[in-house]
C-alpha cells in the first residue's frame, strides 16, 4: 500500500477505489493478494506459470481473485491486522503477524492452510472484486 505517492518500477499491481470511503477494500485486497491462499487459488484456477514457476498476475486473472464479504467481522479483522502490519514494517513482530494474517485469509474462505482440499476451493462462495474497485 503506497500512502506517500511513491514511484515504483512497474513490478506491482495498481488498484484504485472509485470512492474515497472504500479504502478498506484496498487493504482487504492487499491482504488476500499477498496470501498463500491466492497462490493456491491461482494455480488451481488458471494453471498458467512462467519459467521457474512464476505466476503472471495480469488483469484477466487478478479481476477474478475472490474477496470475502467486506462487511463480515472476520474480514474487518483482516483489514485491521493488515493495517497494523503495515505500521510495523519491517520488524520481527510484523513477520509474525503476517503468518497470522495468512492463516486468517484461509479461514475467512472456510479453509485451513496448508491441508486444504482443492475440491473445497471449487465450492466456496466467492465474491469477486466489487465494481467500485478496478485494476489499473
Amino acid at each position: 500500500m503506497d500512502k506517500q505517492g511513491g514511484i515504483v518500477n512497474g513490478e506491482c499491481y495498481w488498484l484504485k477505489c472509485e470512492n474515497d470511503n472504500e479504502e478498506d477494500l484496498l487493504w482487504l485486497a492487499l491482504a488476500v493478494a499477498n496470501s498463500t491462499f491466492i497462490e493456491v487459488f491461482y494455480d488451481h484456477r488458471f494453471n498458467n506459470k512462467l519459467y521457474a514457476g512464476r505466476r503472471r498476475f495480469i488483469t484477466q486473472y487478478v479481476e477474478q481473485f475472490p474477496l470475502p464479504d467486506p462487511n463480515r467481522e472476520d474480514a474487518k479483522a483482516i483489514v485491521d491486522l493488515t493495517k497494523g502490519i503495515y505500521c510495523k514494517l519491517p520488524s520481527a513482530e510484523a513477520d509474525g503477524l503476517m503468518r497470522e494474517l495468512d492463516e486468517r485469509i484461509w479461514r475467512v474462505f472456510g479453509l485451513t492452510a496448508p491441508r486444504m482440499r482443492l475440491t473445497a476451493l471449487r465450492h466456496i462462495s466467492l465474491h469477486r472484486f466489487n465494481s467500485s474497485i478496478s485494476p489499473r
